[in-house]
């Protein structure tokens, strides 16, 4: 996904997001950042980044 804005309307931030998502949507959900793995299988499983 890329945020995109123009003059008059920013871009909206990962909060407004799954806010806006969340009107219509009321299941698991996850907003992926850089280098976040996921692993699928019988179960889903989010691994976060590493801080380095």
């Amino acid at each position: 996904m890329v945020l995109l804005g123009k003059p008059g309307f920013p871009p909206m931030n990962s909060m407004e997001i799954m806010e806006t998502i969340q009107k219509y949507y009321n299941g698991p959900l996850i907003i992926a950042e850089d280098l976040m793995k996921f692993e699928v299988g019988e179960k889903v499983k989010v691994i976060p980044k590493a801080n380095t």
